[in-house]
């Protein structure tokens, strides 16, 4: 999904299929999305208040996947945390808002 048409490429597009287009990268694929498990991650969201160093995190308010409420709640667990949302993006937040995306990422560090 991408909210920002004119940024999807084809280069962006190639980009993103070209390591899944032979059987070694479907397999890959496959196991991926086999593997994913939250029980994994969540178990271990309970380390999440100890971590020291700051946490920017730049969010695509219209993904449809992981939902800005997510981002939401890890800004709320981690310490040092600043959440950006970005109204005009979904997932792919580097290539739908460049500018702005670079913006937050000089003003952070």
């Amino acid at each position: 999904m991408f909210s920002n048409e004119e940024q999807l490429t084809d280069t962006f597009l190639q980009g993103i299929i070209s390591p899944y287009v032979q059987e070694q990268g479907k397999l890959s694929l496959v196991r991926n999305a086999a593997a994913l498990n939250t029980n994994h991650t969540t178990a271990l969201t309970y380390k999440l208040p100890k971590i020291e160093p700051p946490v920017l995190l730049l969010w695509g308010t219209e993904d449809p996947w992981q939902p800005v409420e997510t981002g939401e709640q890890l800004e709320r667990d981690l310490p040092d945390c600043k959440l950006i949302r970005l109204d005009d993006a979904a997932p792919w937040v580097p290539q739908e808002v460049p500018d702005k995306f670079s913006a937050e990422i000089k003003a952070f560090v």
